[in-house]
């Protein structure tokens, strides 16, 4: 560990550096972000701080070349084109005000587009990070589980676990956070080349994670984890792996709601949920997001406003879902807030971002860092899920953060360079 530290310290800091410590701290923020994902508001300050550090750093570097880039060049524009709308917007000072400050999260995908290549052990210390936050978040919860409170004497809320957070999000944090540990326990699970000792690891590894979101409480997050195993399983295009991992997966499944009846009452219920859809509590904020999508479609109300405008733009029998502070759909929340300029320039962003690495998820094996975040945003902007406010600071801050990885490594390897 301490020699890839030193290895990190020495390609990062190359003798045109005029600051070599202000680019080792970026580069030891980058390194730990994934273990902020549990510390709650903590991420939001390791991506601030990330973003602050990194714009010090490209002035007095005076080194932009990073703006040419063209899915961070949408970016800023579509940053530009929230204030505009917020300053438009029916509260302009909270509209805009929200706005100028969730630009800070463009920037953390442009630290990481430059930082990543430039460093083949800052990449493996990244794919460190996230293996020990995967492990220990979903130990910690389990803990949670089997003994009532987790390592910090955190209690569960109800029949939900939270592990070392104060809200129940942990399934959600250790499979998006942590997508690149599943990827690289299940490569190592499933190869032929590894020692059995080391397979058996893997597996239990996985077990574990698994075991923690089925656990969680968490609906999406768990029917989520199911379509990352499957797409895994798919890329190796062998029958045996989909025999074992099917087999030994239904086994898992079942022995673990055997003994948590609750959590499989909880976890079947998406079906009820879905068979209920419009009088759901989702139905209803999607109900209520769709009509302010409708009566707003080009340019939305803009950022934080979607509560203060909500009742007046719904039809009577919607006006329920006015009670949440976003529709709970990525698709509804973009044209709600932003309009359809702002959901065209989004997903026009992604797919920028996207296109070089879905070309490489069959190379999971080798690279589990790049398969995971793509893995994980391609879950994530799936439009048949729904979703959680995607201008929520810390869950804009895993976003970005994926977005930068996979947009980085991606063009690392186009550019026939090594990468993670």
């Amino acid at each position: 560990m301490l020699q890839l530290v030193e290895t990190a310290r020495r390609e990062l800091t190359a003798d045109d550096e005029k600051v070599p410590r202000l680019t080792f701290a970026i580069a030891t923020l980058i390194a730990l972000f994934p273990l902020s994902l549990l510390g709650g508001g903590l991420v939001d300050i390791f991506a601030s701080t990330i973003a602050i550090l990194f714009l010090c750093r490209s002035l007095i570097q005076r080194d932009f070349a990073w703006i040419k880039e063209p899915w961070i060049v949408l970016g800023l524009v579509l940053w530009g084109y929230l204030v505009l709308r917020g300053v438009l917007s029916v509260q302009p000072a909270k509209s805009a005000g929200a706005a100028a400050a969730w630009g800070r999260f463009i920037i953390l995908g442009a630290a990481l587009h430059v930082m990543l290549p430039r460093s083949a052990a800052l990449q493996s210390l990244l794919l460190i990070s996230t293996i020990a936050m995967a492990l220990f978040g979903a130990s910690d919860a389990l803990l949670q589980f089997l003994m009532g409170t987790d390592l910090f004497g955190q209690p569960m809320l109800g029949n939900r676990l939270t592990g070392p957070l104060t809200n129940p999000a942990i399934g959600f944090v250790i499979l998006f956070g942590g997508m690149s540990a599943i990827v690289f326990f299940f490569s190592r699970a499933v190869s032929s080349n590894d020692r059995a000792p080391v397979r058996v690891a893997s597996f239990a590894a996985l077990l574990v994670i698994y075991a923690a979101i089925a656990l969680s409480g968490e609906r999406m997050p768990f029917l989520q984890a199911c379509l990352a195993l499957a797409i895994l399983v798919a890329v190796t295009g062998s029958l045996r792996t989909l025999v074992v991992v099917g087999v030994t997966g239904a086994v898992m499944i079942s022995t673990i709601f055997a003994v948590a009846p609750d959590a499989f009452m909880r976890q079947v219920s998406v079906v009820t949920k879905l068979q209920e859809a419009k009088s759901s509590d989702y139905g209803k904020a999607m109900l209520a997001g769709h009509d302010v999508a409708l009566d707003n479609p080009i340019f939305g109300v803009g950022l934080k406003n979607y509560n203060t405008v909500c009742p007046d733009h719904v039809a009577p029998e919607n006006t329920a879902g006015c009670r949440f502070h976003h529709p709970h759909h990525l698709i509804i929340q973009l044209v709600a807030e932003t309009g359809i300029i702002g959901l065209v320039g989004f997903f026009t962003l992604f797919a920028l971002a996207l296109q070089p690495a879905v070309a490489y998820l069959l190379q999971y094996d080798e690279r589990p860092l790049l398969s995971g975040s793509t893995m994980a945003l391609l879950i994530l902007l799936f439009p048949l899920m729904t979703f959680g406010s995607f201008f929520t600071n810390w869950r804009a801050a895993l976003i970005w953060f994926l977005i930068g990885v996979t947009a980085s490594l991606s063009r690392t390897l186009t550019r026939g360079s090594h990468t993670t």
